[in-house]
């Protein structure tokens, strides 16, 4: 394998870890936002200040659940987020896919989700 293909191997790794580090964050960006919102304590200014952190996490959202999500769980997205993808995989709970559902909402998301279940009302 030449130089230039492991640095491009190299390159997707770190762009991919990039990518989902940065989901995360949003993701809990939006959830402090969220609670702060619930406890109506966000003002019309915080808001407007947010939206542009609310459109970015909503990008890197559909763009990770469109390329990435699809790679991870070998099945082609049907919903435009990642939260959908993985409510999805939980109405099956005998498969590979809703076990990995699982622990990614019990372990990244309902920890940090103002209700502690992020994907309950997503599930069918």
């Amino acid at each position: 394998m030449s130089l230039g293909a492991l640095a491009a191997i190299w390159n997707i790794a770190w762009a991919t870890i990039a990518a989902i580090y940065a989901l995360w964050l949003f993701y809990l960006a939006t959830m402090n936002l969220r609670r702060a919102r619930e406890a109506g304590r966000l003002s019309r200014l915080v808001l407007a200040i947010a939206l542009p952190i609310l459109a970015l996490a909503v990008a890197i959202d559909v763009a990770v659940n469109l390329v990435l999500a699809t790679i991870v769980f070998f099945d082609r997205q049907r919903e435009w987020t990642l939260s959908a993808r993985l409510a999805r995989y939980l109405v099956d709970p005998s498969r590979w896919r809703a076990e990995l559902a699982m622990w990614i909402a019990e372990h990244l998301l309902d920890p940090f989700d103002p209700n502690g279940q992020h994907l309950r009302n997503r599930r069918t």
